[in-house]
């Protein structure tokens, strides 16, 4: 019994006598390329809010838009930022106004540390991330060693020392050690479908 040859190529429908008078090989029509659309929108970065590290990628900043909430808030990596925003991450300068604010809430916090009831090891200060790194030129935990460390804050006479009326009191005691935290507030919103998402609020 003979065996049976198979010609795995597929046939095409040529005509070889054609194609030896000169007839061009046909052609085969191209596939059309899908072309990506591109926003014709451009994103502009208002400021960046605060970074972290992950194990595969990396350094992500989390990166608030010109002209958006917060909540619109995006982590970015690196490449996707320009020099002049990450050269303003840590901010050469920031308004009295601000400065004076960050001081004042600076000074109730340690002041309600000073009473003598209080028990807590640690307080919650909401402190503008920006005047932290402008004053401790990091967004890391630091260790405060002396009143030196903040100098770039107006603070006010007494702020470390609380008194009662006979002239006793307490004074904070150095070093002690800051640790900024990014607060983020869960809201949960109902879509169409009925389902819900779970969101993240500045």
């Amino acid at each position: 019994m003979a065996a049976s040859h198979h010609n795995l190529r597929p046939k095409s429908d040529i005509n070889w006598r054609k194609l030896c008078f000169g007839e061009p090989l046909p052609h085969q029509k191209k596939r059309a390329i899908e072309q990506r659309h591109t926003l014709p929108e451009t994103y502009h970065i208002e400021r960046i809010i605060i970074k972290k590290s992950v194990p595969v990628q990396g350094l992500l900043y989390l990166v608030k838009w010109e002209g958006f909430h917060e909540d619109d808030s995006t982590w970015e990596p690196q490449s996707h930022l320009d020099a002049e925003s990450m050269s303003n991450f840590f901010p050469a300068f920031i308004s009295v106004d601000r400065l004076n604010s960050a001081a004042r809430l600076f000074e109730d916090v340690i002041q309600q540390r000073l009473r003598p009831n209080n028990r807590t090891e640690s307080t919650n200060l909401r402190f503008d991330l920006d005047v932290y790194r402008y004053c401790f030129n990091t967004d890391e935990s630091i260790r405060i060693d002396s009143v030196d460390n903040l100098k770039k804050l107006p603070l006010s006479n007494g702020w470390n020392y609380k008194l009662n009326k006979q002239g006793y009191g307490h004074i904070i005691t150095f070093p002690f050690r800051l640790r900024p935290k990014l607060q983020m507030r869960k809201i949960f919103c109902e879509k169409m479908t009925g389902q819900w998402k779970q969101n993240t609020d500045l």
